[in-house]
């Protein structure tokens, strides 16, 4: 499977470590309108702080709206400000999408998206903190 960022994901060992299976509605708090800016990994946003780290190349989602909200409730002033996320946006992502590694906390994914894959069309907004 060709990813995102598949060179840098490669040569960190075991990454990513599974794939879990099936269709999952996800939300990530994104800007309001949606662009390319919102699906960047942490790896992305603060190089090369993070090149070592399997998750931060992957973008973090949640399977419900209501631990999205309270995310978007929770993040910084300044990333709220830099970053202009103030809305949550869901969407679909099957197998075909990428892969879907669910954590220790159930309600959070991290998305690792195949290079192909257009998140700007496969995203909605469902929620605006505005």
């Amino acid at each position: 499977m060709n990813l995102k960022y598949n060179d840098e994901i490669k040569s960190i060992e075991n990454c990513p470590s599974r794939n879990e299976k099936g269709n999952l509605k996800l939300y990530r708090c994104v800007e309001n309108p949606i662009t390319e800016k919102s699906f960047e990994p942490h790896a992305v946003l603060h190089k090369p702080r993070f090149r070592d780290n399997c998750q931060a190349w992957g973008i973090s989602m949640f399977s419900d709206l209501n631990t999205a909200k309270q995310i978007l409730k929770n993040l910084s002033v300044k990333k709220r400000e830099t970053i202009n996320i103030k809305s949550i946006a869901s969407g679909l992502i099957t197998d075909n999408d990428g892969i879907k590694h669910s954590s220790k906390n159930s309600k959070h994914y991290t998305f690792y998206p195949k290079i192909d894959v257009d998140l700007i069309s496969k995203f909605a907004i469902e929620y605006d903190d505005e």
